[in-house]
């Protein structure tokens, strides 16, 4: 995913699009922008790209036009925007946004703008829209992105970060996935619903961690194991409400200057955060989920989901919020046969850890190779299945011959 700034043109994001995805030998003509400057053909940005050792094309097929908006400074974004906004851009208005305002030289292009010169390079690409997590928020931003974007809209972008400030414990975090997810999506379903025509584009929740600054983040929470269970419950949350797709923020930071970080890996030490274990169980999870029911709080004991690979293969993953192992028996309805079960396990001695364990080892090798799954047995209809304290447990059932 690339994100192009609302604050240049619709032709220089087009010849942008040209460089990472044209053919050498693409003739079309990318053309003069509305301050005059001429972006030429796709095919020269193409052959800039092959001159500096890339002669095929790298294409990226998810595209955002801006970031965070709605969240501009008000010596540049006008009236609506906050006092205390962070974004340099020229508007905090939703319709604007998307049409664009100005006339001439003075223009400034919005989102439809955007979009159409970037297809015409690439027709195969998806543009994204900024939203916000509940449309009517951000002076009606949302609402009027979804208005105007209509059936041009390629998905719908939302960021989120659960807190604005410092969280009162590392428990109190674990409650929040299950208590916002639903909401969010309602809310914005039901705009689509009433704006759209019934048209529900993708929702994209391209970032999303604990807090919204860093600088609050004093106890450096987001280092400690507490954020790889709400990390892994997020994920789940999103998924089972309809997310089409989240991206962590961030891969590699940089440390605060309150010992705090938001990335997955330290920028200096290369050293992987907790939350780093999470994503990788939810990328060995199956790609279907299936319906999972359980007597146990899911905010404050043991979250469930469950899911079926193409091959037949279960996934069950288990958040386990507490400090004590929990026994579980799991029943699998519906289920026929034997199934053979491996299980990968995340773990922490407490909430504040920042020293885990994944498979049982304190700091496995790079590709994981020496912290293999356990091998659990074999089962049919039924597990029993002892859950460790703070822990997340990724349950794999291969069905047997």
């Amino acid at each position: 995913m690339w994100t192009v700034s609302i604050n240049g043109t619709s032709k220089e994001a087009a010849a942008l699009v040209a460089f990472f995805n044209g053919s050498v030998d693409d003739t079309t003509v990318i053309g003069v922008d509305v301050r005059g400057k001429d972006w030429k053909t796709v095919g020269d940005w193409a052959k800039l790209r092959a001159e500096n050792g890339n002669p095929e094309p790298l294409p990226i097929k998810l595209w955002e036009v801006g970031n965070e908006v709605y969240g501009g400074k008000p010596d540049g974004g006008g009236p609506e925007c906050a006092d205390w906004g962070w974004e340099d851009v020229w508007t905090c208005d939703g319709k604007e946004y998307m049409l664009g305002k100005g006339a001439g030289a003075e223009r400034h292009e919005g989102y439809l703008e955007f979009r159409a010169a970037m297809r015409a390079v690439d027709p195969t690409i998806m543009v994204g829209a900024v939203g916000v997590p509940h449309p009517s928020d951000w002076s009606n931003w949302g609402n009027e992105v979804i208005v105007e974007g209509g059936a041009n809209l390629d998905f719908y972008v939302v960021h989120y970060y659960a807190f604005d400030r410092q969280p009162e414990s590392a428990e109190s975090i674990l409650v929040t996935p299950q208590q916002i997810w639903a909401g969010i999506m309602d809310s914005t379903n039901a705009a689509f619903d009433a704006l759209a025509g019934g048209r529900r584009a993708p929702v994209a929740v391209t970032e999303y961690n604990l807090v919204a600054f860093q600088e609050i983040d004093n106890e450096q929470i987001m280092t400690r194991a507490a954020n790889a269970l709400f990390v892994a419950d997020m994920v789940g949350q999103m998924a089972v409400h309809g997310v089409t797709l989240a991206n962590q923020w961030d891969l590699a930071n940089g440390k605060a200057g309150n010992g705090t970080d938001y990335g997955l890996i330290n920028v200096d030490t290369k050293e992987r955060s907790p939350q780093y274990y999470a994503l990788v169980l939810w990328s060995r999870f199956a790609n279907t989920l299936l319906l999972v029911d359980s007597p146990l709080s899911d905010t404050t004991t043991l979250s469930l989901y469950a899911g079926r690979a193409d091959d037949g293969t279960l996934s069950i993953m288990a958040i386990n919020k507490t400090g004590e192992p929990l026994d579980a028996q799991l029943r699998l309805d519906g289920a026929s046969g034997t199934f053979s079960v491996s299980a990968d396990t995340f773990a922490a001695q407490s909430l504040d850890s920042t020293d885990i364990t994944f498979n049982g080892v304190a700091d496995p090798a790079i590709d994981l190779s020496d912290a293999p799954a356990a091998k659990v047995g074999d089962v049919d209809e039924a597990l029993d299945y002892v859950f460790a304290p703070y822990s997340i447990t990724l349950l794999h059932l291969v069905p047997t011959p």
